[in-house]
């Protein structure tokens, strides 16, 4: 008999309740938390999270930018798991020099992400 995929208790979540999520890399190792997720506008489409690594690069920052959709729940955990070698060579951001969308835009070419809005169609038009 073929056993059945875990199936979250609750599908959805806050986003209070996503920061501050632990991130575990692929052997189940805390590797750090999210400290905060980008949001698309018109869509409301999660674009990126902000992973604040808890590793050696503390001291510089930090902080990296990650696509969601580079990152995976786990339900065993109650976190989220991502590839921390790719983290390690990613290029970490200082979120008080950027204000705007930039270190989000570098982080899905650095992880050869497809862009969050990838065959999502074209976004709405904003509201006036």
């Amino acid at each position: 008999m073929a056993s059945k995929a875990p199936v979250p208790e609750h599908p959805m979540i806050s986003a209070r309740r996503v920061e501050g999520s632990a991130v575990f890399n692929q052997a189940g190792e805390q590797i750090g938390r999210i400290e905060d997720i980008m949001i698309e506008k018109l869509t409301g489409q999660i674009a990126s999270a902000t992973l604040c690594y808890g590793g050696p690069f503390e001291a510089a920052g930090g902080r990296f930018p990650i696509p969601w959709n580079c990152l995976s729940y786990d339900l065993i955990h109650h976190g989220y798991v991502v590839d921390e070698a790719r983290v390690r060579a990613s290029p970490h951001v200082d979120l008080d020099l950027f204000g705007g969308d930039l270190p989000w835009r570098d982080a899905d070419h650095h992880w050869a992400a497809p862009p969050y809005w990838y065959g999502a169609g074209p976004p709405p038009e904003p509201h006036r």
